[in-house]
């Protein structure tokens, strides 16, 4: 699904992420209505590389502003390994979703961040997120297995995406079927 983004990695690096397995839940739960993803992945970056003024942050917003005849319903975060052990991740994650609502004109933009493999306190940050911004989801990854002790298998991606969107159908107000 990433091979269209502005900022990816060679296509042979590409692995597959949990849009897939977000879409295909999404399109069982919410039958007629179309589900579209706007993919714009870069493995092995760090939060900072994600600040409002930096490339992948301002190529995301131009490719979401391009595409004027969709409405933007969420956003679904997987990022964190290379920040695992950053005492200002919460800080920064805030601010991200701060400017991401406001440049997308969407206070209340779901935003729904997945937890990463092992532990860390990225995903403390993650877990607590809903308690400390409105309108914030959390993707468990409890279970899920991982191919290389970082990244997590096709199988394991397919529920993180699932999770995703039972996340998002809950903070969007539409029941799961």
């Amino acid at each position: 699904l990433n091979r269209f983004a502005s900022d990816r990695k060679k296509l042979s690096m590409q692995r597959i992420g949990p849009g897939d397995g977000f879409a295909r839940r999404l399109n069982q739960a919410l039958p007629g209505k179309q589900i579209g993803l706007i993919v714009n992945a870069r493995g092995g970056s760090s939060i900072n590389e994600w600040a409002k003024g930096k490339p992948l942050y301002d190529n995301t917003i131009k490719r979401v502003q391009a595409n004027k005849s969709i409405q933007l319903a969420g956003i679904i975060w997987h990022q964190g390994e290379s920040d695992r052990d950053d005492p200002k991740y919460h800080d920064k994650l805030a601010q991200l979703i701060k400017n991401l609502r406001t440049d997308m004109n969407s206070p209340q933009l779901p935003f729904i961040a997945g937890q990463i493999y092992g532990n860390g306190p990225v995903n403390d940050v993650f877990h607590d997120l809903p308690q400390k911004i409105p309108h914030t989801g959390f993707a468990s990854s409890k279970g899920l297995t991982v191919f290389d002790k970082v990244h997590f298998d096709r199988q394991s991606q397919q529920v993180l995406g699932a999770r995703y969107a039972d996340v998002y159908l809950r903070l969007s107000g539409h029941k799961r079927r």
